[in-house]
């Protein structure tokens, strides 16, 4: 069996799953039907004739190029926060200087 002939559990991490305790598994099984029920019609509406003729390499490949890119949005989500973070800061302070550069000299002058 070489590493291409993998099923789609293997490649997304499904194939875990825990049994359900015993007094449980009428309720879950129910659940799991309707899920699957629901899911049936999402499925082909995500899964497009380019990603229905992939091999298992190019979509892993493309997995991890995706986790690349999410990776790389995230890291330019928190560096523009924590600059946006400290341009606020930046104003804050400049709006203290203009209101203490505002007050009149006699409200200030000690006599």
């Amino acid at each position: 069996m070489s590493s291409d002939d993998l099923e789609g559990d293997d490649i997304w991490g499904d194939s875990g799953a825990a049994p359900a305790p015993a007094g449980e598994e009428t309720k879950a099984d129910d659940n799991n039907e309707e899920e699957k029920q629901e899911a049936e019609p999402n499925a082909d509406a995500l899964e497009d004739d380019e990603t229905r003729h992939m091999t298992i390499s190019e979509l892993r490949q493309r997995i991890h190029l995706l986790n690349n890119d999410i990776r790389v949005m995230k890291s330019d989500v928190q560096r523009i926060t924590h600059e946006s973070r400290g341009q606020r800061d930046r104003i804050k302070e400049n709006q203290e200087k203009v209101k203490v550069n505002k007050q009149l000299p006699y409200l200030v002058a000690n006599v």
